[in-house]
């Protein structure tokens, strides 16, 4: 998305997200990317901290709760190290140090596209999307946000999944 203020909302909210999340893993440099899809209610994180946001779910989040639960969530798979682990078993991990350490991009493009993909559409395992919620709920709560944000937009994507309206 090409909006300084949207990044900086989305930057904004996530900020005592994060501060919670270097206590269980601290070293970790978080960065957000919103990207411009109304249609698509969904995040994703990616190894390195890296978190993409979808506009669809900027808008269809009711108030910052929503928002900050969903955030939380996703930090909650970095924290955990869902994705690296789930990318290493896949695409090994000689390709993942690769990427990490910067080396060369060109070299692995066909990689770096399949590793997007998957990440986008990635489906971790019931302990690690258990896991996710944990440290996503706590981080939440002692960030002063409401808890329930993640419960009612959980049921919101639940109701959109099952082809029911959010409201």
């Amino acid at each position: 998305v090409d909006s300084p203020d949207i990044q900086r909302y989305v930057e904004r909210i996530a900020a005592p997200l994060i501060e919670q999340a270097q206590e269980d893993r601290p070293g970790v440099n978080y960065r957000f990317t919103v990207l411009d899809d109304p249609a698509q209610v969904n995040a994703f994180a990616a190894p390195g901290g890296f978190l993409y946001v979808y506009s669809g779910l900027i808008i269809t989040a009711e108030d910052e709760a929503e928002l900050a639960g969903v955030l939380a969530h996703e930090i909650g798979h970095i924290v955990g190290r869902h994705s690296a682990n789930q990318l290493a078993s896949q695409f090994g991990l000689q390709l993942i140090s690769a990427i990490a350490l910067g080396e060369d991009a060109s070299e692995h493009a066909v990689d770096i596209a399949n590793i997007t993909a998957q990440l986008s559409s990635a489906r971790f395992s019931r302990d690690d999307e258990r896991q996710a919620d944990r440290y996503g709920l706590h981080y939440v709560v002692e960030s002063g946000y409401d808890p329930r944000g993640l419960v009612r937009f959980f049921e919101k994507i639940g109701a959109l999944e099952s082809g029911g309206r959010t409201s």
